[in-house]
């Protein structure tokens, strides 16, 4: 009898663990072929003025699509972005130090265990202004996440609504009072946060079955040895020497973005060397290169005046009034009323413009932060900073006083012009030779442009 009880409970316990086993698979396979959603979590920092082009956005949004991914075991099939929330997030950037909404760790300044500590602090920025920079950086994202997920997402497998309206919350964070710097040793505060509900449907459609290799003939007649196919080399990813661009365009160079127009990465390659000449059409930029040991900063290169720039239409309101105490001093009250009407006439003060740049919004030192601080493509710059008297032409703030100092009357005008042209503008060439360095492959390229868009001409030439 005992031997009996003792295999009814064997068999028993056979038969519950096969029947768990089935469950178990049969609830993996129904899985598998209805599909499951799940939530993905990506962070990154960006320029407010983020697009997509943007390296920092293309790599962000690789790895938001590696994220799918891992969380299917890298299966075919297809993923249906059905939820998004963003976050964007500033530092201090507007009249000293902002009262922040976040603590350091991205925590509601409310519900931090450091909200005491941190708000002893005494807040004098514009909190308004600072918080709008929090939310443009966010929608900047989102507009450049929507063009790239447009342009790739259907042979990536993704399926995203661009109608459907996600949300965005935003606000400044805490960075002790400072403008994020690299290697401070704190989090970021110039960061988009992006949390996406993903429904992923696996791909059904059966996979091909593969023929079983046939197993070698024991005697083989000998056949001609084939010589091995010589693989092409595979040329190095955005290389230099095919950055052949006969013209090109930037963005407007911002504070916040450190006044970057234009910037790029690419691969020396196999060159022995590679020249670079940089054009800028009309309106002053300043063309920076650095690789290895070797760096190149032009100044500010291009025209100190043209005939054709005026501060017509299509100079938008807010850069005629940053121009206003450039201009002759009688005149100053007529324009500040109305400048729109006032100033059509006036020829554009290039130099001017960049000398109020530099005393009023910290041109150089934005300049040099990307230089010393910046990166590209996740790949820090660690270049030298700039002396400011390379940056800034050395008669701008002579010339500007002798402009504002103008009496009424007379060939105003002419005296103005003649003026402008006397301008001191930077005499190098746009034109650096980089010689090969052993072991090194990164060329950082940057264009500074805080007057306009830039348009430029940019020749590579590779030895």
């Amino acid at each position: 009898m005992k031997n009996l009880n003792e295999q009814l409970v064997r068999i028993k316990s056979l038969m519950t663990h096969n029947l768990g086993d089935t469950i178990i698979r049969e609830e993996k396979e129904t899985k598998e072929k209805q599909g499951f959603c799940f939530n993905v979590s990506e962070k990154g920092s960006f320029p407010v003025n983020v697009t997509e082009k943007s390296n920092a956005l293309q790599k962000f949004t690789e790895q938001l699509i590696n994220s799918f991914k891992q969380k299917t075991g890298n299966k075919k099939g297809t993923y249906k972005i059905e939820n998004i929330n963003l976050f964007g997030g500033a530092s201090n950037y507007f009249n000293g130090k902002i009262k922040p909404d976040y603590d350091n760790d991205y925590v509601p300044i409310e519900k931090s265990n450091k909200k005491e500590e941190i708000l002893k602090n005494t807040f004098t920025g514009d909190k308004k202004k600072n918080n709008q920079l929090a939310a443009n950086r966010a929608k900047n994202v989102l507009k450049g996440l929507k063009s790239i997920l447009g342009e790739k997402g259907s042979e990536l497998g993704i399926i995203y609504d661009p109608e459907k309206e996600p949300k965005i919350t935003s606000g400044t964070i805490f960075t002790n009072n400072n403008v994020d710097k690299k290697g401070s040793g704190i989090n970021a505060g110039q960061i988009v946060s992006i949390n996406a509900e993903i429904c992923f449907t696996p791909d059904t459609k059966e996979e091909p079955k593969k023929e079983p290799k046939k197993e070698p003939n024991e005697n083989p007649k000998e056949e001609p040895k084939k010589e091995p196919k010589e693989e092409p080399k595979e040329e190095p990813k955005n290389s230099i020497c095919d950055a052949n661009v006969k013209d090109d365009k930037g963005e407007r160079g911002l504070e916040e973005n450190d006044y970057v127009a234009w910037e790029k990465k690419y691969n020396f390659g196999d060159a022995k060397a590679v020249k670079i000449t940089f054009e800028p059409l009309v309106i002053p930029d300043a063309f920076y290169v650095k690789y290895g040991t070797q760096e190149y900063f032009s100044g500010f290169i291009g025209k100190n005046f043209d005939e054709r720039y005026t501060y017509g239409t299509k100079v938008p309101t807010s850069d005629k009034r940053l121009a206003i105490p450039l201009m002759p001093k009688y005149a100053q009250n007529t324009f500040k009323k109305n400048p729109d009407a006032s100033m059509t006439r006036l020829n554009r003060n290039f130099i001017g413009e960049l000398f109020l740049y530099e005393k009023n919004k910290n041109l150089s030192g934005r300049i040099n932060n990307k230089i010393t601080n910046g990166e590209i493509g996740n790949k820090p710059i660690g270049g030298k900073a700039i002396d400011v008297g390379d940056i800034i032409p050395s008669n701008s703030e002579n010339v500007s006083k002798e402009i504002y100092n103008l009496p009424k009357g007379g060939d105003i005008f002419g005296k103005y012009k003649n003026l402008l042209k006397s301008y001191n503008i930077s005499d190098k060439s746009g034109e650096v030779v980089l010689k090969k360095e052993e072991g090194v492959n990164d060329v950082f390229v940057v264009v500074f442009s805080p007057l306009s868009k830039t348009k430029f001409k940019i020749k590579v030439q590779c030895q």
